[in-house]
């Protein structure tokens, strides 16, 4: 019998998705290994109604459960449409709350993550968020699950999200529906709403998706097993695997963010074409993706025209110990030191989770190169996270790394994107003056431009496991 899902190490052989795992990645759901690939979104919050347990049990088992895409089927889905252009389909998710695994009757004990049972306003406090009172309506109370649709056309998410609405409606309420509309350059890579390439330095569980990194793997080396972002599902039965999965809607106030990029060029005293190094310095890469360590200047030819060559990410920062070109308190170097904490790689490649975020908000065009034009709100990112534990990957990482002003060393400052500080501002990061080199640096304090407006914590169970409600 092949080995669970949930202890294997290495990445997945094509022989594994076609024989050895077939019926393994048959019980799991899509989206956990590998990404759905859709550009749009619909996640539908659900709070099933007391009283109707037997009726939403009846809907999850009859109605949704054979919705839902498993692993297996997504990916050969991404066979036939890598092979001939062969359209997928609408891929569906479901997940479950702590709460909603207590609607159904089913104790929470032998899940093994704490934060989960928890739910996420739990933990509020310790990540710097913001009170629940000031996050949207729909999360700020009890919510029991997540639908999650994903289809290359935004009109068919909008409609498939009213029909759910009205079919679930004898026994839930809606509580938010949020839609995702995928941002992308020139060139097809997805970007954030301010403007830089994003989804990079993803663990890679397949061997298949080893082919994408067309720049190597000798200075950071992505691949990993399933056992990074699966454990086993407590009631999926014998060797079924699931994963914990956290939803946060974070608001960027763009126009405020673009201006402080400006302010922060003035005050390095960068000039001309030289004035895009601040936002670069900010996020760790040029606008294309480029990342700041790998250039020999400050600058790139032209980072409003998209690289010609897939997006850099072979790299580390043993080349820039001083944190002179990437700084340390940029967002790349933050949120993924690359070997360069003081535990080292060792410590930091068990903290990865799979990223499945996506853009929302809508953007007419010409408000992505006029300032005056861009959005104060309304737009942003649903960060959303597949991981073995969100103690040890999502929550460490944004308490222990993001939001520690002294990680990876004293007087660092906070992450400038999503750093959160809570009641007690810190010190303003540390800049330098001459791009390159350590010895004179300019104070300046850029933060707070990434708003957290709710979420929830769930957990992605097997289809067993959903048949077993």
């Amino acid at each position: 019998m092949a080995a669970a899902l949930h202890t294997i190490n290495t990445p997945l052989a094509q022989t594994d998705v076609d024989h050895h795992q077939t019926s393994h990645l048959k019980n799991l759901q899509g989206n956990i290994l590998k990404s759905h690939g859709r550009k749009h979104t619909a996640n539908v919050f659900l709070k099933f109604k007391v009283g109707h347990e037997a009726a939403a049990r009846a809907w999850v088992h009859t109605s949704l459960r054979p919705r839902v895409t498993t692993a297996h089927a997504q990916l050969k889905a991404a066979e036939a449409f890598n092979g001939g252009g062969v359209d997928g389909g609408v891929f569906h998710a479901f997940l479950l709350s702590a709460a909603g695994y207590s609607y159904f009757g089913k104790n929470t004990t032998n899940f093994t993550d704490p934060c989960f049972k928890l739910g996420s306003q739990v933990s509020t406090t310790s990540l710097n968020d913001p009170a629940v009172g000031t996050w949207d309506v729909g999360f700020q109370g009890t919510i029991h699950a997540m639908v999650l649709m994903a289809d290359p056309h935004a009109a068919k998410m909008r409609f498939m999200a009213r029909e759910l609405a009205i079919e679930v409606a004898p026994f839930a309420d809606v509580l938010q529906i949020e839609f995702g509309d995928q941002q992308v350059n020139e060139r097809g890579d997805g970007i954030e709403h301010f403007g830089y390439v994003d989804g990079r330095s993803q663990p890679l569980m397949l061997d298949s998706d080893l082919s994408g990194q067309t720049d190597g793997v000798s200075l950071w080396d992505p691949r990993t097993g399933p056992a990074q972002v699966l454990v086993a599902d407590p009631f999926g039965g014998p060797n079924a695997s699931g994963s914990y999965f956290v939803f946060r809607k974070l608001e960027e106030r763009v126009k405020d963010f673009k201006v402080q990029e400006q302010v922060l060029a003035s005050a390095l005293g960068l000039t001309g074409a030289a004035r895009e190094l601040a936002g670069a310095l900010v996020i760790g890469r040029f606008e294309d993706g480029t990342p700041v360590t790998l250039s020999d200047k400050p600058l790139i030819e032209s980072s409003t025209d998209p690289n010609d060559q897939s997006v850099p990410n072979n790299f580390d920062f043993r080349a820039d110990l001083d944190g002179s070109k990437c700084p340390f308190h940029s967002h790349i170097r933050k949120s993924n030191p690359r070997g360069a904490s003081p535990g080292g790689l060792a410590a930091e490649e068990p903290r990865h989770m799979a990223r499945r975020g996506i853009t929302y908000g809508d953007r007419a065009k010409d408000t992505f190169d006029d300032i005056s034009k861009m959005p104060e709100g309304g737009v942003g990112l649903l960060f959303m996270s597949y991981q073995r534990s969100i103690v040890d990957q999502f929550e460490f990482i944004q308490k222990s790394w993001v939001n520690d002003p002294s990680f990876p060393r004293n007087a660092t400052g906070l992450d400038p994107v999503i750093g959160q500080h809570g009641a007690m501002a810190p010190a303003a990061q540390q800049w330098p003056k001459v791009w390159g080199h350590s010895s004179v640096k300019v104070a300046f304090d850029f933060r707070d431009f990434v708003v957290m407006k709710g979420g929830e914590y769930f957990f992605a169970p097997s289809l067993s496991g959903i048949g077993n409600l």
